[in-house]
């Protein structure tokens, strides 16, 4: 090959004077013959150590040593041609062997380089573990380069993705569980080594390449345990294959499971939508319940086969769930179907094998607002009916609720209904034998129960109690808790009528023990200024009870000493009057048990009691506060405000008045005898 002509420098490291070839050989005669002792062929160039630097052209070899240790040796060569190696260009090393282009370089597999330039490599690279030098650091790929395919059995990953686009081709099963079958499926197989523990009658499906490369899918059933992780298995649940599919090792299989075992499934490989599916049994592959789908509906939750879009979920089957599809709009039933929220309205329906029939009338600007029709039969079989009718250019006409119970004979009408004016009302009750009704009305601002009008009430509640006896007003607490005598332990107050056939009203009032002793009736009045102080037949109260006669539906005069008030309450098993007020105001109290004052002074116990009553007590003479009271003509505690025995303080002034008879007697006698 070519070379550059080498060029030798020497130095003389130890000599500081450099002397040119030119004037040593300058000093050797031309003619090497005369040289003594050299012939003209034996003799060559000498070059001292301290030459200068000299450029040589032309081959040289040398055969022995060349001692360069103390001189600079510098070695130009040329450009290598294609099967030279570049030698000035080319890295240091005791033990480097430089080869040709066509030769194998061998490395030594034991030493660890760090690689700090790129490197290309468009072989197959066989690795084990690839790790990065840093984490979280470098990258496999870039967003330009991609690899076109990844083959992974596990993948453990953090993903934070930010505009992420992940295709996923085809069909998506979120199954029961999966695998992998751990050996091949012969077609005529009829056990399995699943490479994992199975669930006995658990449905599995395959989906993938069989051994001829052809896409088949088949379902099956793991039957009893072989051995390990070997099943007995029936095979081709679908009927699908003349022969059973041959299965490769490791072909990916999904466990779709059984009773109550579910899967999510996402779909665009022959129509995108989302399913959840549940398997109803384990007896049957294909007896599912699918409870959601979201997307195309075609044929499923009532969806008609043409592809509608939508969602579905619930019980389809069962009659509860919710629905809706571009065709027919939003669907709502429940109660296993008897409840029905669909475009022709609401449908409220009876579990019963008879004809029901529908009838609904909806408009916004028409005749009609509403038109709520129910069961086909009315009072007559046991179905309910419900009408709503209303005109919108009157306003709210009517409303009615019809009940039948054909089994139990039990009719029930009611109906609600306001004039076009908005100021009546009324609700309308036929009982169950669908002749005797009672009514609920409010008609100007008057409440009517059982009864329609009122002549004399303009504002207020009237209630009709037709022949009843009991109760007609009570009014309850549940703070009240009473012996329940008479009425029911929580009532308070109750007005009925005071004798079954002739009427009256009876006011009745209960109070349990847990507060003051008494009050179980109060009337109270309270007048906002002054009261009358007239003390005649004109005089007013601030409290008032009136009693009237009446003849010929006119109040008439009371007769003659006819008792207007009285007091009654219950004394030795009957109930007794205890006081009476009459026509021409006579206070009539009962005089029984009201016992005399022989022993007393009944005079001078009248005149010591006037003294106390004006606040004098120390002017008594004889009978002080103590003493009235021991006889029971003062009833009170209070000394300065006493309270009075009427009926004690009557019988005590008859006794004075006798004794006072009874002296003046025995002084007129004296007096006629002296």
């Amino acid at each position: 090959m070519p070379k550059k002509e080498p060029v030798l420098r020497y130095k003389d490291m130890t000599s500081p004077t450099v002397v040119s070839r030119a004037s040593v050989i300058s000093t050797v005669s031309a003619d090497h013959g005369a040289l003594s002792g050299l012939n003209d062929d034996d003799h060559s160039a000498v070059y001292p150590g301290y030459a200068q630097a000299e450029t040589i052209s032309g081959d040289w070899t040398f055969t022995g040593d060349l001692d360069a240790s103390a001189a600079l040796v510098s070695l130009d060569c040329a450009a290598p041609d294609a099967n030279s190696v570049n030698v000035a260009a080319s890295s240091e090393g005791s033990n480097t062997t430089y080869s040709r282009s066509d030769h194998t370089h061998n490395l030594d597999e034991g030493i660890a380089p760090t690689w700090t330039a790129g490197h290309t490599f468009q072989a197959t690279m066989t690795t084990r573990d690839l790790l990065p030098e840093a984490t979280d650091t470098y990258d496999i790929g870039s967003s330009t380069y991609w690899y076109s395919q990844q083959f992974v059995s596990q993948i453990n990953a953090a993903v934070f993705a930010e505009e992420q686009i992940m295709l996923l081709g085809g069909w998506l099963y979120v199954s029961h569980d999966a695998g992998t079958f751990a050996a091949e499926v012969g077609s005529g197989d009829t056990t399995i080594d699943f490479g994992k523990a199975m669930t006995v009658s658990d449905f599995v499906v395959v989906k993938a390449y069989d051994k001829t490369s052809t896409v088949k899918t088949e379902y099956l059933q793991v039957g009893a345990l072989v051995s390990g992780t070997t099943y007995n298995v029936t095979r081709d649940l679908a009927a699908a294959h003349g022969t059973d599919p041959n299965w490769a090792e490791g072909t990916p299989f999904a466990v779709l499971g059984q009773t109550g075992d579910g899967r999510i499934e996402l779909n665009a490989y022959d129509t995108p939508r989302i399913q959840i599916i549940v398997q109803d049994d384990a007896v049957t592959y294909s007896n599912t319940t699918e409870y959601l789908r979201i997307g195309d509906m075609n044929g499923a939750f009532g969806s008609d086969a043409a592809d509608e879009w939508g969602l579905g979920v619930g019980d389809y089957s069962g009659g509860n769930y919710l629905t809706y599809n571009t065709t027919d709009g939003f669907e709502i039933k429940g109660s296993n179907g008897n409840l029905t929220f669909d475009a022709d309205g609401i449908a409220i329906s009876i579990p019963t094998s008879r004809t029901a029939s529908r009838s609904y009338q909806f408009t916004y600007s028409g005749s009609e607002i509403a038109t709520v029709t129910g069961y086909r039969d009315n009072l007559v079989t046991n179905q309910i009916r419900i009408t709503l009718a209303a005109n919108s250019g009157s306003g709210l006409d009517s409303w009615a609720l019809v009940y039948a119970d054909a089994d139990t004979g039990q009719k029930a009408l009611s109906g609600l209904w306001a004039d076009s004016d908005h100021d009546s009302a009324w609700l309308n009750v036929i009982s169950d034998d669908n002749t005797s009704a009672a009514y609920i009305e409010v008609s100007d601002h008057t409440l009517f129960i059982n009864d329609t009008a009122n002549a004399n009430m303009t504002i207020g509640l009237t209630v009709n109690q037709a022949d009843n006896d009991d109760e007609v007003l009570a009014l309850k607490s549940s703070d009240v808790a009473h012996g329940g005598y008479g009425t029911e332990a929580d009532t308070y107050f109750v007005i009925q009528k005071a004798e079954p056939t002739s009427g009256g009203a009876l006011l009745r009032s209960w109070k349990d023990s847990d507060g003051t002793a008494g009050a179980a009736m109060q009337v109270s009045g309270n007048l906002d200024e002054n009261v009358d102080t007239t003390k005649s037949t004109a005089g007013r109260a601030i409290v008032e009870v009136w009693g009237l006669e009446t003849s010929g539906g006119a109040v008439a005069n009371t007769v003659a000493d006819g008792n207007v008030f009285n007091v009654r309450t219950r004394r030795g098993g009957s109930y007794v009057t205890v006081a009476i007020i009459d026509e021409d105001g006579d206070l009539h109290l009962d005089g029984s048990n009201a016992g005399t004052f022989d022993e007393y002074d009944d005079a001078l116990a009248v005149a010591d009691l006037a003294q106390g009553i004006g606040q004098q007590w120390d002017n008594a003479i004889r009978y002080n506060f103590d003493t009235l009271r021991e006889m029971g003509v003062i009833s009170g505690g209070d000394r300065n405000r006493p309270f009075i025995s009427t009926k004690k303080l009557n019988a005590l002034m008859m006794g004075a008045i006798g004794q006072l008879h009874e002296r003046c007697q025995e002084l007129e006698r004296k007096l006629l005898t002296a």
